[in-house]
């Protein structure tokens, strides 16, 4: 083989020489003429001044913190990029931290968290040292913006429900940990804390096109909690939603003839948060006899709890099929974990000790949080309580909510005559056809809806889109705006924005 392929080598090498003697120089091989795109146009829009109002989603909130980079990647920055020569400068109220700062920290004991990444073996979202300059409170001059709000292009806010766009209280850092209305995100920029709000400040830039994505929040912090925190106000009733839609829009659009575009909400449930923990993730390996006899002391301590339940369906209080559902048993393997099911027949009164458990099904959707609790014993030696878990019914509830939600902005937009000056982007089926398609292919590059390099859209928080994420985000706004307002701004190339960071050795 080597022979063949000198002797090939010579031949080419004799022809090249033969060739030059002979007077004739082989051309280059022809190359494909760059052809700069023709500059975008704006059609019937005004992006002279182009403001977005949102919330972390808007803000440039991924991994589980608002940090530089992140805010740099912001979806209005990447849609402003498409408006190009279209739109003035665009502004945000930089956070001045690499790293940010997470739920995951406790400033008390000096502990200072901020973004994750993966890291471990196998790799785990770890929260990244961080420093006090990030920390969300009126005490950390650091946290201030300094600059202008009437400067401002960017109002998005982490954090924030629909309504508190709306209100004061949102900026006042006078209430903060007081009161459950206030943000600090907001308040650090706010033009005047406790008087201004969030909409007024947007408003008051005097803007010719604004971006609108908000109401997220009022479906996704009950969700993320489990299902479990209706009573705090962050499961938004569909009366109260519309309201504070209509008025927003009035806001915004009443008296002026602004354009511009606003979004729906994605399926909140499918979202990597609540794909990357198995409803199987307990593992015993019997072979070892640790894990041999952890299964045998766990299988003995729920005997006298199944027995229970065989005594309930011989009194006919509940069904031979309600009874196996609710067993509980462990294996070699994988085992789903035990968990508060409030749905099940309450048999407390007949049985103290017969709480509404059972093991996780294929149906149940596990939140990302259930990994911190699993290996403390939560799920096999003690249930994992209701916030560990999504069942079906609540998975259900929350998805009614979400169509209800989607429903109530296309009403607003057709109630105040609002479509022709403003676009609609349909997030919400363009997830949705991502998580049944599996991956998508887009500028050549391949998308998923995880976390998991090198396709993963979305960041390590399992809940906001990493930087290539929100580039796919923000050419469904742009494709939308073209559509609405005859425009050509051009789509992002995919490959030009990272996805998540592969783990260090």
């Amino acid at each position: 083989m080597k022979t063949i392929k000198y002797i090939l080598s010579l031949a080419i090498i004799a022809l090249f020489v033969f060739s030059c003697q002979d007077g004739f120089i082989a051309p280059p091989n022809p190359q494909p003429e760059i052809v700069p795109p023709e500059p975008p146009t704006a059609g019937s829009a005004d992006f002279t001044k182009f403001i977005a109002i949102g919330n972390s989603l808007t803000a440039g909130f991924q991994a589980g913190a608002l940090f530089n980079d992140g805010q740099k990647n912001s979806l209005p920055v990447l849609i402003h990029k498409a408006m190009d020569n279209l739109s003035g400068d665009f502004n945000q109220p930089d956070i001045n931290s690499e790293l940010g700062y997470s739920s995951f920290s406790d400033p008390d004991n000096n502990i200072y968290l901020g973004r994750l990444l993966l890291q471990g073996n196998p790799p785990q979202p770890t929260p990244q040292v961080s420093d006090a300059s990030a920390v969300p409170s009126p005490l950390n001059s650091a946290f201030d913006y300094t600059g202008s709000t009437a400067d401002l292009n960017n109002f998005g806010v982490p954090g924030i429900l629909l309504g508190q766009a709306l209100i004061p209280e949102t900026g006042d850092w006078s209430l903060f940990q007081l009161d459950p209305r206030v943000n600090p995100f907001y308040a650090r920029f706010a033009s005047s804390p406790g008087t201004s709000t969030i909409l007024g400040d947007a408003m008051a830039t005097s803007p010719t096109f604004f971006m609108f994505w908000l109401g997220n929040n009022d479906v996704l912090g009950y969700a993320i909690g489990g299902a479990t925190d209706a009573d705090l106000g962050i499961f938004t009733s569909v009366a109260d939603f519309t309201t504070q839609y209509t008025g927003a829009m009035q806001i915004i659009t009443g008296g002026n003839t602004i354009k511009g575009v606003v979004a729906n909400i994605p399926s909140v449930t499918d979202i990597p948060f609540f794909k990357a923990v198995s409803y199987d993730a307990v593992v015993f390996d019997t072979s070892d006899p640790d894990d041999a006899a952890k299964v045998e002391s766990l299988n003995a301590g729920y005997a006298a709890y199944n027995a229970g339940l065989d005594q309930m369906v011989a009194l006919t209080i509940i069904t031979q099929e309600e009874a196996d559902r609710r067993k509980i048993s462990f294996e070699n393997g994988n085992n789903p974990f035990v968990m508060i099911d409030e749905d099940l027949t309450d048999l407390t009164s007949f049985n103290p000790a017969l709480v509404s458990m059972r093991q996780t099904e294929p149906t149940d959707l596990i939140p990302l949080t259930a990994a911190t609790v699993l290996p403390t014993g939560v799920g096999t030696s003690t249930p994992a309580e209701d916030e560990y878990v999504l069942t079906p019914e609540e998975v259900a509830v929350i998805q009614q909510r979400v169509d209800d939600f989607n429903a109530a902005i296309e009403s607003v937009l057709s109630s105040l005559s609002l479509n022709d000056r403003v676009a609609l982007v349909d997030v919400n089926t363009a997830f949705s056809d991502l998580a049944t398609a599996g991956t998508i292919v887009e500028s050549g590059v391949p998308l998923t809806l995880s976390f998991v390099p090198p396709g993963g859209a979305f960041s390590e928080d399992g809940v906001h889109p990493n930087t290539r994420g929100y580039a796919y985000t923000a050419n469904l706004f742009i494709r939308a705006i073209n559509a609405k307002f005859g425009s050509t701004l051009h789509e992002l190339n995919l490959g030009n924005y990272p996805g998540v960071a592969l783990p260090l050795p």
